[in-house]
């Protein structure tokens, strides 16, 4: 390691600059240099899974930061190696302080160079047991380790992690002042369902479709789909099959802004997750909510007329909870009345921030 670190530089280990984990990594850019860190940033740089957003590094870069490019995402041995590599020496010449980690095969390329903070956003239920375990063993490592939510602090418990420290920092998202409440018409009609997402088997947008098939194309007007991924040809294929073709938007990747401009419903089919930020930012916009009773995400709606949660990879299920939605648009709103004040309360985008500034104080006092 390098005798001597001159510079408050952050650098954000993580498999993509993309969806949750990049809005959440761009937030904390922020909030950190107005506490006076500079951010950079290192991706796996782009494969046909995981690409980066141009616009979340434009905004590290408009900040003096830089993007670097390692697969920190891989567990084969000989990637980790230079993986490992590659961060010693982006330490060096960056004059690195701390290395905030998103994934433990991010902090194993990490622990040799710099204090490693490893924060756990994601934990797919689906991991092999010796993935689970390696896992484990790297979060015991690290300097610190923090979680969304306590679903995910049982998971890394669950996986061998025995350190009593792993400290909780829930999301957290800003509220859009502009954004009245008070304008939405009670009785106005929801006629546009929305889901934004990576595009992989775990998120559930499969069983969406089919519940949206399920119902019948008289129940509902159009299907607003943002996101990329390795699932999207087959989701695709599976739309074309089941949904009338012009009731249904593929966006792409699209700002959370425009998504949230474009729907009346959001729904989060997730399998497993952790605590997916679109949950929040849904709850944040005061759009009503429908999502599935996995991870997290009971701890974030936690009551009834917050959110409906259905559980995951039940289609007749969903459909149910869809069509209740959209019968009683009044009733829907309120729940999202409700979702954003609890936002408002309990996940404070400058609370989160402040935790993580703290640690990164901790690490380089």
């Amino acid at each position: 390691m390098p005798e001597d670190v001159n510079q408050r530089r952050l650098l954000f280990a993580l498999p993509f600059l993309h969806f949750g984990v990049g809005r959440l990594a761009i937030d904390l850019a922020h909030a950190a240099a107005a506490e006076g860190w500079s951010v950079d940033v290192l991706t796996c740089g782009g494969t046909k899974e995981m690409q980066d957003d141009p616009q979340q590094l434009a905004e590290i870069v408009g900040r003096g930061g830089a993007v670097h490019h390692a697969d920190v995402f891989s567990r084969d041995p000989a990637v980790m190696r230079a993986a490992s590599a590659r961060v010693g020496t982006i330490c060096r010449e960056r004059q690195i302080a701390v290395i905030h980690a998103f994934t433990a095969p991010a902090a194993a390329a990490s622990l040799d160079h710099r204090p490693v903070m490893c924060s756990v956003v994601g934990w797919a239920a689906e991991k092999a047991g010796w993935q689970r375990s390696m896992d484990a063993a790297l979060l015991e490592r690290c300097d610190i380790v923090t979680v969304v939510s306590e679903a995910v602090r049982a998971e890394v418990r669950a996986a061998g992690v025995t350190r009593p420290d792993v400290r909780l920092i829930l999301h957290g998202v800003a509220l859009d002042p502009s954004r009245d409440l008070a304008r939405v018409d009670p009785a106005g009609t929801l006629t546009r369902i929305g889901v934004m997402a990576h595009l992989i088997e775990r998120k559930g947008v499969d069983v969406l479709l089919r519940a949206l098939a399920q119902l019948g194309p008289d129940r509902w007007r159009r299907l607003i789909v943002a996101g990329t991924g390795e699932a999207e040809a087959a989701l695709r294929s599976l739309s074309a099959k089941l949904l009338p073709l012009p009731r249904v938007s593929w966006l792409g990747a699209v700002s959370t802004v425009s998504f949230f401009d474009q729907v009346d419903l959001v729904v989060v089919p997730s399998r497993s997750d952790a605590l997916p930020l679109v949950l929040l930012q849904a709850m944040a916009y005061g759009v009503p909510v429908i999502a599935s009773r996995v991870g997290g995400i009971p701890e974030a709606a936690a009551h009834p007329n917050e959110a409906l949660l259905v559980e995951p990879g039940d289609p007749l299920a969903l459909a149910d909870a869809i069509a209740w939605t959209l019968a009683d648009p009044p009733a829907a709103l309120g729940r999202a009345r409700a979702a954003r004040r609890r936002v408002e309360h309990d996940f404070s985008l400058a609370a989160m921030a402040a935790q993580y500034i703290a640690g990164y104080a901790e690490l380089c006092p």
